[in-house]
């Protein structure tokens, strides 16, 4: 998405909420790099990896900026205005994983993606995590 012109010659970025709204994304983060958290439960790196910025809207967060949560699909911490609060979803990575089906909560950039992909095969539980289908009697109903 191009940034926005203000009435003076300076781009305006656009925000979270309307890159989510134009396009279901945001443009900085390729779908290629979200499928594979997809199958790799994230690890928290910290604000300061972050350079204590918002990674959809590029807004400084933090104790001394503005106030921020952590979404427990890329653990990157955002602005309010980019995860609010009430937005939860099953991480894939820890349903594959650990069979933890405990909704966490998302950013609207994730949150649009995993629902973009909800019902397509983008993984193939075979490779991923084989023992699975041994520990829930309907997964090994539905192998194939």
């Amino acid at each position: 998405m191009e940034p926005q012109m203000n009435e003076g010659t300076q781009p305006r970025k656009s925000t979270c909420s309307e890159e989510v709204r134009s396009n279901g994304s945001s443009s900085d983060l390729p779908d290629e790099s979200l499928i594979a958290i997809l199958t790799t439960i994230s690890r928290e790196k910290g604000l300061d990896a972050q350079d204590f910025r918002c990674p959809s809207c590029r807004k400084s967060v933090g104790p001394t900026f503005a106030s921020y949560r952590k979404c427990g699909f890329d653990e990157k911490y955002y602005c309010d205005g980019c995860l609010s609060k009430g937005e939860e979803i099953v991480i894939p990575a820890r349903l594959i994983h650990n069979w933890d089906a405990r909704p966490r909560p998302v950013c609207r950039r994730n949150m649009a993606f995993i629902e973009r992909i909800r019902d397509k095969a983008v993984l193939s539980i075979d490779r991923i995590n084989p023992k699975l289908y041994n520990q829930s009697r309907a997964l090994s109903a539905i192998k194939v």
